[in-house]
């Protein structure tokens, strides 16, 4: 899989982004996991607001699969929130179709973990 430049940039920004985020979470006393997925969560909103703004004026947009997988990463509720907030993507249906899948399988996921902790 070839990856664009653009791509390759959102993604750095977007973790290091997260750890810059989780690191005062960490040091506050939260576990490192809470911080990260806060962290993930504040940026994943952040890039998809981001790419809301590129789009109202027409600039360079940033791909949907590095939107999608910020969602896959963890990023889901951010991106929801924004998606909700903004209304961003909305009408985009193969976007919302495949990011409402990658949230089935995540809550699936979850639920499955849940259960083989307890």
């Amino acid at each position: 899989m070839k990856f664009n430049r653009l791509f390759l940039i959102s993604i750095g920004v977007v973790l290091s982004g997260s750890v810059i985020l989780a690191l005062p979470m960490y040091l506050g006393g939260i576990s490192v996991l809470r911080a990260l997925f806060t962290g993930l969560n504040t940026a994943t909103f952040l890039m998809y607001g981001w790419d809301k703004f590129s789009a109202q004026r027409g600039k360079v947009r940033i791909p949907e699969t590095t939107l999608l997988l910020l969602a896959a990463l963890g990023g889901t509720p951010g991106a929801f929130l924004c998606q909700e907030l903004l209304r961003h993507k909305t009408r985009a249906y193969n976007f919302r179709r495949t990011f409402f899948l990658i949230a089935i399988v995540q809550l699936l996921l979850l639920l499955t973990v849940s259960m083989l902790i307890s």
